[in-house]
């Protein structure tokens, strides 16, 4: 899962950010509606943190822009604001949930786990490709009864290549699927990681395999019985 925190006061960024890092979430930071806007432009994310009082504009505003846009990604506002009827305001205004600052970590984490359960009409939980199956959820993979051992990047990239199984996934699109905006990853990187993720899924006969299209990308395929 990929996530967008929006937040100007840079202390408590750091330390959000690191608290959805330490549990395995993809996560990228920004302090200006302009820089979130520059963001989305480049990632589909799948959940927003999003405070109100930032320094170039309303996130009010921003959420009733996004709600307008379309976007359905759950957003979670962050805020000093505790009166009843700020509350009120941010969630007709299209936000899914209202944490008051300040919180605790563990209550975070929580909310987002709970509107990452949510139903998306773009998101299904499980996708199956021959004996393969990939929770994109938590991304956990199996073969029948038999769980891969895969590293978190790993994971990553087999959802995202799961969800296109069959289709050439080029490969700046896996560079900024793996990477937030704060650790790069190089192109030797990635191969390691195809690697890694090929070689298990063969150890377990899972019927699939990733065959690499040279100077293009990967894609995932069925192998044939």
């Amino acid at each position: 899962m990929r996530l967008l925190l929006l937040e100007d006061n840079a202390r408590l960024q750091a330390v959000v950010s690191d608290s959805l890092r330490t549990n395995e979430y993809l996560v990228d930071a920004v302090g200006t509606i302009a820089s979130f806007r520059s963001a989305i432009a480049l990632v589909r994310y799948d959940l927003f943190i999003i405070d109100l009082g930032l320094p170039d504009g309303d996130g009010l505003a921003l959420i009733r822009e996004l709600r307008a846009g379309g976007c359905e990604a759950p957003i979670l506002v962050i805020t000093a604001q505790a009166a009843i009827d700020a509350r009120v305001s941010g969630l007709e205004g299209g936000a899914d949930d209202y944490l008051v600052k300040p919180f605790h970590q563990a209550e975070l984490l929580a909310r987002i786990r709970a509107l990452l359960r949510r139903p998306q009409s773009l998101r299904t939980p499980m996708i199956e490709v021959g004996s393969l199956k990939v929770d994109s959820e938590t991304g956990e993979a199996r073969v029948k009864e038999h769980v891969l051992d895969l590293r978190l990047r790993e994971r990553r990239l087999l959802i995202l290549l799961a969800r296109r199984a069959g289709s050439v996934v080029a490969k700046s699109v896996i560079e900024a699927a793996l990477t937030d905006f704060e650790h790069t990853l190089s192109g030797n990187a990635i191969e390691v990681i195809v690697y890694r993720l090929r070689k298990a899924l063969d150890d377990k006969a899972s019927g699939v395999t990733i065959v690499t299209v040279r100077g293009v990308g990967y894609v995932l395929r069925e192998t044939q019985a």
